[in-house]
């Protein structure tokens, strides 16, 4: 990503929610209505890795390094939007445990 660090982002396309009370929530593709913000913490790349392709008995071979390059983000806040307001993530999970409930009734 081209962004400085320390840099605050909203990333509107949420594949997935994952907290730590049980709450998982899968989008199909994205979750609709839903943004979170990020903080940029750095960029880097991950550990080389070696790719070789070898030809038995044709004396041929090459060899090939790759780095990721990859940007270490902490997520901020969670926001879902409901009926035009935009809520916090308690707030939501509050709302989506009391909807598990009332469908139990």
């Amino acid at each position: 990503m081209n962004v400085k660090i320390n840099s605050l982002i909203e990333i509107n396309q949420i594949l997935a929610i994952y907290d730590d009370r049980r709450f998982f929530k899968i989008g199909d593709p994205f979750i609709p209505h839903t943004k979170i913000v990020v903080k940029v913490i750095s960029h880097s790349q991950e550990k080389k890795i070696q790719i070789i392709k070898f030809r038995r008995r044709k004396h041929s071979r090459k060899k090939q390094g790759h780095r990721q390059k990859f940007t270490m983000i902490k997520v901020k806040k969670l926001f879902q939007q409901k009926d035009k307001k935009w809520r916090t993530k308690e707030q939501a999970v509050l709302q989506e445990m009391e909807e598990i409930l009332n469908q139990k009734d």
